[in-house]
């Protein structure tokens, strides 16, 4: 049977207001309905003014939903739930879009898409039991290499005791104190064609990981660092071969990483029937590495099954016994109270416990529609190694990194005077204005009004023009080393260029004498002239601002 989901909000006696209900109109680009796992997608029209609103009526269940709160760490990620339905949706501002994931206890998932044109979105039915058949596969061991999770019973690990570092040490000893640690996404330039607000759908997942972390009480937050494009990632590679390829783009995890404490690649085809791959146990040494399918993470929790594996989680041990660590396996929820069972996050689940639910196994923790705990003391106690070992994993990176841009064949750097200008009223500080824009994808610049406490980020904007190539640089020596973190008296106006070469035979060439120079941030390749372009930020006096740049570091503490 295939629902449709529609809500419509109730306040008092007041007027009723849709959140989302169905259109005749066609699907639009970039917006797709393709996927063996969907069972049903229609175009919808959404009103994110209701959100926040106390209740929401879900149609035709007519099954009333109460707003329970803000998921910790974003501003517009919004957590509702009843007895039947648990429902998660993010707005941005930005771009007026919405991502959200509904999971009904009847078994039934939905998502919602922004397609970037107007208010125009997409709500697709995934086949759950389907999906959820194949979760992926680990790296068990680099010594041994790739092993599909079926397998892991064949493997004798001689690193299966846990460590006994001083990080575990202390998250043993501090169960209290939130850890945060950051995640740098990469993204093919499929997943870039196919995807409206990248921004909203990373910060729409990150925040659902996170709510799993609150559900089971675990102290452990994730933030996005950055998200770049990947041009040398192309979709037709799959299975393990595309987790080799991912580990190897930069030489090095830490390149990979930069300055962050894990690594993801988000696309929109991982293999046949394959939600995503991580290197298991990867905390250990650094190498927290993991591909994602764009679906599964926006409708199955995939990448907070994945991030899981890099802390050493396993499945249920009726699918893998876990070498690392004992009790380190996912969990099958007993139906109790209700009609049938559910599984966490971690695990694979059967007919019998079909439905996935946000939660990594604690025995300590009740899940109340079934009144029956998440976990076992001794068998499945996958929050506990979360707890022990998320300071380790929060100190891989320092967080001093960010994103390369790509170098982007058929773009053109906008007159600078045309750049995007995003202005924030509830901002209260430069300090903060600067955080805003480093968490803010493609911000470059940021400058804060001290009389009406404005924040106003500048974006560097692309747009399609033959003949043209553009890009970043991502290793800014003249921005990180040299730009104090602020200015005082000073605004960001726009780009300026300084240096301008002639008879450059290629856009690589562009970019590399870009690194080359310290003041180059942003350089353009002419192709039909052969002319390489450098550009750098423009500054102008202005008595009531402060303005920075978003890869400063230096005296920043000082704001």
């Amino acid at each position: 049977c295939q629902y449709l989901l529609f809500f419509i909000v109730h306040s008092g006696l007041s007027a009723e207001y849709s959140f989302m209900e169905d259109t005749r109109i066609n699907i639009p680009l970039p917006c797709s309905c393709g996927g063996e796992e969907i069972i049903d997608c229609k175009n919808v029209n959404i009103d994110p003014r209701v959100l926040g609103k106390n209740e929401i009526l879900l149609d035709p269940f007519n099954s009333t939903l109460q707003f329970v709160k803000l998921v910790e760490g974003s501003k517009k990620t919004y957590f509702y739930n009843n007895s039947l339905v648990d429902l998660v949706v993010t707005y941005s501002e930005h771009t007026g879009g919405v991502y959200g994931h509904a999971s009904l206890t009847t078994g039934e998932t939905y998502v919602i898409e922004f397609c970037g044109k107007g208010n125009s979105h997409i709500r697709k039915q995934f086949d759950v039991q389907h999906i959820g058949e194949h979760l992926g596969i680990d790296f068990l061991d680099q010594k041994i290499g790739p092993v599909p999770f079926g397998f892991v019973n064949n493997i004798t690990d001689s690193n299966a005791s846990d460590d006994n570092d001083t990080l575990t040490d202390v998250g043993i000893d501090n169960s209290t104190t939130i850890a945060t640690f950051t995640i740098k996404f990469y993204y093919t330039m499929q997943f870039q064609g196919a995807t409206a607000d990248i921004d909203g759908f990373l910060e729409q997942i990150v925040a659902e990981t996170n709510l799993g972390y609150m559900n089971s009480l675990v102290p452990l937050r994730a933030k996005v660092l950055c998200s770049e494009l990947t041009l040398h990632i192309n979709e037709t590679i799959s299975g393990v071969e595309l987790l080799h390829v991912f580990k190897n783009l930069k030489g090095s995890t830490a390149a990979l990483q930069g300055g962050a404490d894990v690594a993801v690649l988000v696309t929109n085809h991982v293999g046949p029937h394959i939600c995503g791959m991580a290197i298991l146990n990867g905390v250990k040494t650094g190498d927290t590495i993991s591909v994602v399918r764009k679906d599964c993470a926006l409708g199955h929790y995939s990448l907070a099954h994945l991030i899981g594996h890099n802390m050493g989680l396993h499945h249920e041990k009726s699918v893998d016994k876990n070498k690392y660590y004992k009790g380190g396996q996912g969990y099958l929820i007993e139906k109790g109270l209700d009609t049938h069972g559910y599984h966490t996050i971690m695990a694979v689940g059967s007919q019998e416990y079909g439905q996935i639910v946000n939660f990594y196994s604690n025995p300590n923790v009740i899940y109340s529609r079934t009144g029956t705990p998440t976990g076992h003391k001794n068998k499945a106690y996958n929050a506990a190694i979360l707890i022990a070992k998320r300071f380790e994993l929060a100190a891989i990176g320092d967080e001093s990194g960010h994103c390369f841009i790509g170098i982007l064949p058929n773009t053109y750097i906008h007159d600078p005077r045309q750049s995007l200008i995003r202005s924030v009223s509830w901002s209260s500080t430069g300090k903060y204005c600067r955080r805003e824009c480093i968490q803010t994808q493609n911000c470059v610049a940021w400058s804060f009004n001290k009389r009406s406490s404005d924040c106003i980020m500048r974006f560097l904007k692309y747009n399609p023009r033959g003949s043209f190539f553009a890009g970043n640089n991502d290793n800014p020596t003249f921005a990180i080393k040299k730009d104090p973190c602020y200015i005082d008296a000073t605004y960001l106006y726009s780009l300026q260029r300084v240096r301008e070469l002639r008879d450059i035979k290629s856009a690589d060439e562009c970019y590399v004498l870009c690194k080359r120079y310290e003041r180059c941030l942003y350089w353009q390749w002419y192709q039909k002239h052969k002319r390489c372009y450098m550009y750098n930020n423009y500054r102008t006096n202005a008595v009531d601002f402060v303005s920075g740049t978003r890869h400063a570091t230096s005296d920043c503490d000082a704001m």
